[in-house]
């Protein structure tokens, strides 16, 4: 029977290896339990902070939703008893702008939680790795209580052996060191060749990953570079646009200026002169507002395309910064190459060196062999029935190996579960941060829009009173005629009042106000004036009385349509508007002379008469002008001539 050294040299290590395992599993297991408890508390306090703003949110919900219904009855109150079209029309555009939102926020609502359903979902699935852990580290509880019975049986056998084998120990351990020290070289060795490997394939990923960024470095340049083009372009148009709005309104202005010296010397009529006036105007504002169009247009897209700018500037400058650090973290692994290279040199050379006294030292220790035979002869019997035992705790180890494997496989799952779980908590925050960001832009417009509402409610407000204030110093000066027995036509909305001097009237071709009409101003004006000024606040806003005088549209004994723009009848329209302004200067000499008239509100309305002329009476002929040429006679026969040289009487009040 041979001296089977190798044999004797593996029973003496596997009882230390197995030592080894055990060791490594309570460590695992240690490992493992700390990262249960690590998961279970990060899932607790989750878990309470969403109870806790879940609370604070519906509390905060209830508070809005007490709000709401007040305002919602204070709105429909105002609604249904107060407001007007307009201010109804204003609410219901509002509303639909609030609706839009609130779809869009809901839209935002419903996908949020959905991905808090797949976060609790994904939550379940760490929670069953956590029990198939919990399984596993009780199965390696299990198993190293079964180690540990083995190891005792290999302890007792090793105190066996212990006595025959101490005249050979010194040489195996000498030799169980050097080979150590082999294998401890080869492995570093072996460590160093695949660092060098995973280095370069490392700095080959690096360059490749910069040559990419470089390209999309140069395409966002281009990019830059052409919206910066597009950018000058749109400017340019815009400045065209503009100066050609201000060569409008300089054409304008001439024009205007042209038409203004044209009707100073009487070259056109007035209502000629107003008509094209407002042609002029139209046709200007009609031009402008088509390159103001198209400038707002313009502005929107070069907007648009500085928001590009931007963004491209932006991805431009982390592109910039990811090949700066791929650079940097190339340098480094370069520099890292170097030194395991070095490192693997050296450690060649004491490889060598170990390897030789390895050899020598199994020379002598081959010597010492031949002198221990027949000692290791009689161990031989004991060998076989280690070696029976060294092969059950060999397939133990190989299921405790499978399971090693299992185990890692499954960290590794749990490792890219929580990165993932990671990764959708932060989407979760910047997105409910988003929502949050929308919910004070919606408020923000909200408050822009509610004032612009009480802004308009203010206008309304202001401008119903001057038609109230209108109607209701109409409604007084109806009133006060009435009740002095005088006859005039008051408009109750604008106050108008037509005088009727009965049936007195102004001579054809004449101004002068006859007795009978001096008579119905004296006693006109003190009842008018008194009632335009009985009241202090509505005295205060009249900023003006306005004498209107009115001529028939005939001339040198014919019809003449006033809406005719023949220059033939040019002379007749001078003619009326002239007549109308000498008749109402009649009426206005005649109320300011306080020798033929005189009345308590005479001082304070005198200041604020104003004169003016229409020719004919604007209201008189609608939808019954005639369409042919008659005489002076056949029209005041038919349209009774003296009731177009009338006389209105109207005050202005300031919309202050």
């Amino acid at each position: 029977m041979s001296f089977d050294y190798d044999k004797l040299k593996k029973k003496h290590e596997s009882g230390d290896q197995w030592a080894s395992y055990s060791d490594l599993f309570m460590v695992l297991s240690v490992v493992f339990l700390l990262l249960y408890v690590v998961a279970s508390l990060r899932t607790g306090t989750h878990t309470l902070q969403q109870q806790i703003k879940n609370q604070q949110l519906a509390e905060r919900a209830q508070d809005l939703e007490n709000q709401i219904k007040a305002y919602n009855n204070l709105k429909e109150n105002y609604l249904e008893k107060s407001a007007n079209e307009k201010e109804q029309e204003m609410y219901e555009q509002l509303m639909d702008k609030l609706t839009l939102l609130e779809e869009e926020n809901r839209e935002e609502a419903s996908e949020l939680r959905k991905r808090a359903l797949e976060n609790e979902r994904k939550e379940m699935a760490l929670n069953q790795y956590q029990q198939m852990i919990r399984n596993i580290i009780n199965a390696n509880v299990l198993s190293k209580s079964k180690i540990k019975r083995r190891d005792r049986t290999i302890a007792s056998a090793k105190e066996t052996i212990k006595t025959q084998v101490e005249t050979i120990q010194l040489k195996d351990e000498e030799i169980l060191q050097r080979e150590q020290l082999i294998e401890q070289k080869e492995s570093q060795i072996a460590n160093l060749d695949q660092e060098v490997e995973n280095k370069k394939k490392v700095i080959e990923q690096k360059d490749s990953i910069i040559a990419l960024k470089q390209k999309v470095l140069k395409a966002k340049q281009q990019e830059i570079s052409k919206l910066n083009k597009d950018i000058n372009q749109k400017k340019k148009r815009i400045q065209i646009n503009e100066r050609k709005i201000a060569k409008i309104n300089s054409n304008l202005n001439k024009q205007i200026q042209k038409l203004k010296n044209e009707q100073k010397k009487r070259k056109i009529s007035k209502a000629n002169y107003i008509k094209r006036m407002r042609a002029l105007k139209k046709q200007s504002e009609r031009e402008v507002a088509k390159l103001s169009q198209r400038n707002q247009s313009i502005k929107k897209k070069l907007v648009a395309v500085n928001t590009a700018v931007s963004k491209a500037n932006k991805q431009l400058e982390f592109a910039n910064k990811t090949i700066e650090k791929q650079q940097e973290q190339k340098r480094k692994l370069d520099q890292e190459l170097s030194s395991a290279q070095s490192q693997k040199a050296k450690l060649d050379a004491e490889l060598a060196k170990v390897q030789n006294q390895f050899a020598q030292t199994k020379a002598e220790l081959e010597e010492t062999k031949q002198a221990f035979q027949a000692e290791v002869a009689r161990l031989e019997g004991q060998r076989s029935a280690l070696e029976a035992q060294r092969n059950k705790l060999k397939g133990q180890k190989n299921l405790l190996k499978s399971q090693q494997e299992e185990l890692k496989k499954i960290n590794k799952q749990l490792a890219g579960v929580n990165s993932k779980l990671d990764a959708e908590k932060d989407q979760l925050t910047a997105v409910t941060k988003q929502l949050g960001e929308e919910k004070r832009k919606l408020a923000a417009e909200k408050d822009k829009l509610t004032g612009e509402k009480n802004q308009l409610s203010k206008d309304l407000k202001k401008a119903q009173e001057i038609i109230n204030a209108k109607k209701k110093l109409a409604k007084k000066i109806s009133d006060n005629f009435k009740r002095n027995g005088i006859e005039a036509s008051v408009d109750p909305e604008t106050g108008e009042v037509v005088l009727a001097f009965g049936d007195s009237y102004f001579d054809s071709g004449r101004a002068r106000l006859k007795t009978d009409m001096r008579k119905t101003l004296n006693k006109f004006m003190p009842i008018y004036a008194e009632s335009i000024f009985n009241d202090p606040k509505i005295a205060k806003k009249i900023k003006a009385v306005d004498i209107i005088g009115f001529a028939s549209p005939t001339y040198q004994g014919r019809y003449v349509n006033p809406n005719s723009l023949d220059p033939k009848d040019r002379k007749a329209m001078e003619y009326n508007t002239n007549l109308s302004i000498e008749r109402a200067k009649s009426v206005f000499k005649h109320i300011i002379d306080t020798r033929k008239l005189k009345f308590g509100k005479q001082k304070q309305i005198t200041p604020l008469l104003k004169v003016s002329g229409r020719s004919y009476f604007s209201g008189a002929l609608e939808g019954r002008a005639p369409a042919k040429e008659m005489s002076r006679k056949e029209f005041c026969q038919k349209y009774d001539c003296k009731k177009e040289q009338r006389v209105i009487i109207k005050f202005e009040l300031d919309n202050k």
